[in-house]
């Protein structure tokens, strides 16, 4: 946070991993097939670009031209129940495929 002009300004957050899947899924067919969780298995996240890309290497994923598939697996941490929102927003990334924003 800094001050400009006089004003209090914020920089903008940097995307997450849950973040940059939502725009991952707004710009990309495949993408919308995916649970949250199967992600890393076709894409890579970079931390410096800060968003998912496409993996290089692995075997074609049939009927996707550009799709690569590996056996990486990735975790969505536990939440307690007590935690609400964060409980249930997990529960929602292991039941809709294609999120594009939190809204959904």
């Amino acid at each position: 946070m800094h001050l400009e002009d006089g004003y209090v300004a914020q920089a903008a957050p940097k995307d997450t991993t849950l973040t940059g899947f939502f725009k991952l899924c707004q710009r990309d067919e495949f993408a919308r097939t995916l649970y949250y969780w199967e992600a890393p298995r076709y894409y890579t996240w970079h931390k410096t670009g800060r968003k998912w890309q496409r993996r290089k290497q692995g075997k074609p994923v049939q009927d996707y031209s550009g799709i690569k598939s590996t056996d990486t697996l990735d975790r969505v941490y536990g939440v307690h129940p007590n935690q609400f929102e964060c409980f249930f927003l997990r529960m929602l990334l292991h039941e809709v495929k294609g999120p594009q924003s939190f809204q959904e």
